[in-house]
Order: C-alpha cells, then structure tokens, then sequence
C-alpha cells in the first residue's frame, strides 16, 4: 500500500484556522475552508454537513470534490442508511476519526460502502463529529483512496487540532443566525406599524423610512424628501420640524416634541412626534443607525386601519359579518354609514352589535374600538 507524502506546515495549519473563522463569520466561505483542508490532507473530496435530528433531513451540505448526483442520493435515500453515524456516535465528540480505526472490517461489505462510498472514492476517511444534541449533528469528513494510503500521524495530529476552532465556529454560525433571524424580525415588525417611523441624521435626512412613512411621502401629504432631507408643506413649518430635530440631539437635555401640520387634501393634520435616539437603549433592527440622532413617528387622526377580519374571528369567536362591523365602528364609520355600505337593515346591524359586545365582553360601541384597536389585529 502507498503511503501519504503529505505534510503539514505550520502556515499551512494558520491558514486553515483564518478560513474557520473567515467562515463563522460568513457561511458562504466554508467551500474555501473544505477545499483547502482536502488538499492539505492529500485527499480528493471533503463534506462538511448539518443533519436535522427531528426531521431526519439534511440541512447545510458543504463539499469539495464530491459528485452532485451521490450528494442528491444521500439526501434522499442513505441518510436513512448511513452507518458511519452511528459508529461516529460512539465516540465523543470532537474526537478526530479514522475508516480504519472507528469502523468494523465488515462496513466495507455494506450497502453503503459499496453504492456510495467505494464508487466516490471514500475509502479512506477522517473526520467526527463537531455537534450532537437533540436536534442536530454536524460532522465534517475528508476522503481519498486506498491506493493513496491510510493518512499519518501529522495528518490525523492536523485534524485534532482543527476540530475544536470548527466546533467553535458553529457557535459562532448559531449565534449570528439567531441574531440575524431576530433582526429580520424586528425589521419586518417596523415596516408592519400601522403608524410611519423615519430614523434621521442631525441634517435631518433619513436614514430609515417604514412601509407607512413611506406612503405618507410619495403621496405628499403635508411632508416631502427633498434635497436638504424632510421638507414639510410651508416653510415655517420645515423649520419647526427641522428645529426639533435639531433640539433631539442637543446634551444634555435632549428634546425633541411634537408637531401637526396641515393636510389640504384631508381635514385631518399630519402629526409627527420627534423623539431622540437612545443610544443607551439602542435595539438592532438590521439597518444602520450610528448616524441617527431621532426618530419621527407619523400619523393622522382620520387614518384608516387595516384590520384582518380573519384575526377578529379568532379572537373573538365573531362570524364574518361581525367581524367586519367590528372593523368598521373600529375605523370611524357609524352605524348608519355601515348599514348603507353593506346594504344591511339598522335592526339587523344592531343585532350583529349585541351579538358582537356578548362575545368580547363589553356594553358600549367606545369599548368595543378601544378593544380592537389595543389588540394585534
């Protein structure tokens, strides 16, 4: 049997655990880590994959030199017959494993080895497993052929030293993940405010505008984005606007405060309250705010909810047609102005009214609106 002429630097050993950490801090740059550690262990293929426990599905499947047709095979059909799991499973984890050491001589006349592995040239295999718990594992695994030889002491010396900053580097994966997946949240929470919210610099301009504010400006409701950032309808009152803004970032006492501006188009003004940016409360919401100095919120008093009718159901054990009363007193109509919208009688309005105030526990039309307008609907 030939044996190894590989050999394992010390640059070469830096380099990999630059691409580990390279890759805990952007998944997308694990491909460069496994085809590196391949080609220092004078292997042609290597994987690195997650497998979801619960679901018993693969989830992140990384690999360098492996067949994609063999990669859609296991996916499919040997994830459910993979003995090198279970005899990984054996051993604890992180522990750097050999085909040779950790395997039956048997295994070589399995399905799997004979299907799957002999035919992809994974005879010779290190690796281990880098997580185990109840929901996942993620194991990594560099392969070559016999006839390139079992690999040496320096070479399984390599992996065991590598395994630890891999294991790191999936806590680091986890942790930005679930940092990611809480600011996608919280991002998308902003953009669902039935209220407008625009995060501005001291000149200003803004640095972040939800779905709402957004709405209020391309249709120029009594504020504009011009060249020198938010323009209200008059020039006094830009100024006042600009002026609270100003006053939102001024130590020690930082203002802000609240101002109304009319609306030609609706009898109602658009009110905006300016508030400074706590930088001692600062939350991460996926954009960049180091240069916000204050956020604007925006609303009208006449302004149209749009309240799902589905939700009200669910809450409230409403039919359809209560539902949509309910929505209806919720945004300013009155009885009457329903009952001609629907084309409904008033005695057939104030029976879905009673039947209305029985089910959510309340006696007056006011209350009924202050209910649904405190709720998530």
């Amino acid at each position: 049997m030939a044996t190894s002429a590989s050999t394992v630097s010390l640059d070469t050993f830096n380099e990999l655990v630059s691409n580990i950490y390279d890759a805990a801090m952007d998944a997308t740059l694990w491909p460069v880590f496994i085809e590196r550690l391949t080609l220092a262990l004078n292997a042609h293929s290597g994987l690195l994959r997650i497998q979801d426990l619960q679901v018993n599905e693969v989830g992140p499947y990384v690999t360098h030199g492996v067949n994609p047709e063999y990669q859609q095979k296991y996916v499919e059909y040997y994830i459910h017959d993979d003995p090198l799991i279970d005899a990984a499973a054996q051993h604890p984890i992180g522990t750097p494993l050999q085909t040779a050491i950790f395997l039956p001589k048997s295994f070589r006349k399995t399905e799997f080895y004979n299907d799957y592995n002999h035919p992809q040239g994974m005879d010779q295999i290190i690796g281990g497993l880098l997580v185990k718990d109840e929901s996942r594992i993620a194991l990594i695994g560099v392969h070559r052929r016999d006839r390139v030889g079992s690999y040496e002491q320096q070479e399984v010396r390599l992996v065991e030293l590598l395994i630890p900053h891999l294991q790191r580097a999936f806590q680091v994966n986890s942790h930005l993940f679930q940092l990611k997946d809480g600011i996608s949240a919280a991002h998308d929470a902003l953009h669902r405010l039935l209220v407008g919210i625009i995060l501005v610099d001291a000149t200003g301009k803004p640095l972040f505008v939800n779905s709402r504010a957004d709405t209020i400006l391309s249709q120029a409701r009594g504020l504009t984005l011009g060249q020198h950032g938010l323009q209200a309808r008059t020039w006094e009152s830009t100024q006042a606007l600009h002026k609270l803004i100003f006053e939102a970032c001024q130590p020690p006492q930082k203002t802000g405060g609240a101002l109304s501006i009319a609306t030609p188009e609706s009898p109602h003004p658009l009110n905006i309250l300016v508030i400074p940016v706590n930088r001692e409360r600062n939350v991460e919401f996926g954009i960049d705010t180091s240069q916000a100095v204050a956020a604007l919120f925006i609303g009208t008093a006449g302004q149209q909810h749009n309240l799902s009718l589905n939700v009200l159901r669910n809450f409230y054990g409403l039919t359809h047609a209560e539902a949509r009363l309910a929505g209806a007193l919720a945004n300013g109509h009155s009885l009457e102005k329903i009952a001609e919208k629907f084309s409904l009688s008033k005695n057939t309005i104030r029976t879905q009214l009673k039947s209305c105030f029985q089910k959510t526990g309340v006696h007056r039309q006011g209350e009924l609106v202050q209910l649904i307008l405190g709720d998530p609907a």
